[in-house]
């Protein structure tokens, strides 16, 4: 009886400290798998997050590679189909005759007072640095063929920088009507002389490539004398710059003011150096030279009405976005403006 109640008493007592030894193991198992799973999960978390970030240096990889790739593409491709707007724009202005009636008397005009340059050189200066050449003690052939070169030298200079005074204004003007007319309908903004001519408060360096540009005109012009090649010779150097001077105001309406932005512009796209040297190839051609002066410009309205090239540089440089243009208007159906 004695042991009986013993085990009796004994059995309460193994039974719950048998309980409380099995909730400790229990209690410590799911603490272990608490760690466990919280360390599994910061393992995850941190995985997920390296391979977000690896995800997105790939993707900027890849935007950088079609970024580069499309810049070369540009310069490929502006390098074949940029001859071709010279074409177009001959093309363009033919078909639209309501251009012609405001080229053909400045036109004619420029003919004629080129004429009158040469012959007044011709009957002036001629004879007189003939003779001043001949005092020099230079044989008498030399001295009126020496003569005769410079002559038409400086009825070429005078005639260039006529040229460059009266039709500036004009070849803006065919400009401006040929982009108003075949501007895309998502682009609102139209050209205007009064508002587009000059510089404005963040323009930088427009003495310096005013400057340059003449300078490396008047330079290189003699090489007109010599016929084809020189001409070709001409074109080759100043044609880049003749293209860029072309869409100087488009740049500007649209916001990209700086030089340094338009060389960018201009270095990256292969139109400018391939178009360039093509159009003033052909206008320093006799005859024709003077029609081409506006087809290029009409040439170079199409190309920047078709592509964009400010739009498309200011969508790969957002922080280069003006905050306001004070050179853009609403583009109105059919603007035309007026010729100076």
């Amino acid at each position: 009886r004695r042991r009986l109640r013993h085990r009796r008493r004994r059995g309460p007592r193994q039974r719950r400290r048998r309980a409380g030894v099995s909730s400790a193991a229990a209690a410590a198992t799911l603490a272990a798998a608490a760690a466990a799973g919280v360390a599994e999960a910061t393992a995850a978390a941190q995985g997920s997050v390296r391979r977000r970030g690896a995800a997105q240096a790939a993707r900027r990889s890849r935007r950088h590679h079609q970024a580069d790739d499309s810049a070369m593409a540009r310069q490929g491709s502006g390098v074949v189909y940029g001859p071709s707007y010279v074409g177009r724009g001959a093309a363009y202005l033919f078909r639209t005759p309501s251009i012609w009636k405001q080229v053909f008397c400045p036109l004619l005009i420029s003919v004629l007072a080129s004429l009158v340059i040469l012959i007044v050189m011709l009957a002036a200066a001629f004879p007189g640095q003939a003779l001043a050449l001949k005092g020099t003690g230079m044989k008498d052939g030399w001295a009126w063929f020496l003569a005769f070169v410079l002559s038409l030298i400086e009825a070429a200079l005078i005639s260039v920088i006529l040229v460059a005074i009266v039709y500036g204004q004009l070849q803006q003007w065919v400009f401006d009507k040929v982009y108003n007319k075949c501007v895309r309908d998502d682009v609102n903004v139209s050209l205007d002389p009064e508002e587009t001519t000059g510089c404005c408060a963040e323009c930088r360096g427009c003495g310096w490539f005013l400057g340059f540009k003449l300078a490396l005109s008047l330079v290189t012009l003699p090489l007109n004398l010599v016929p084809i090649l020189g001409n070709a010779v001409y074109a080759w150097i100043n044609g880049w710059f003749y293209a860029w001077d072309l869409h100087r105001d488009y740049f500007a309406v649209h916001g990209v003011y700086s030089y340094k932005d338009q060389y960018e512009i201009c270095k990256s796209d292969g139109f400018y150096n391939s178009f360039g040297v093509l159009a003033l190839f052909v206008e320093t051609l006799p005859v024709v030279g003077m029609f081409f002066l506006f087809a290029n410009a009409a040439g170079a309205a199409l190309y920047a009405a078709e592509h964009e090239p400010a739009l498309r540089y200011l969508a790969a440089h957002p922080e280069k976005q003006p905050a306001k243009s004070a050179s853009r208007r609403p583009a109105g159906a059919g603007a035309a403006t007026q010729p100076p």
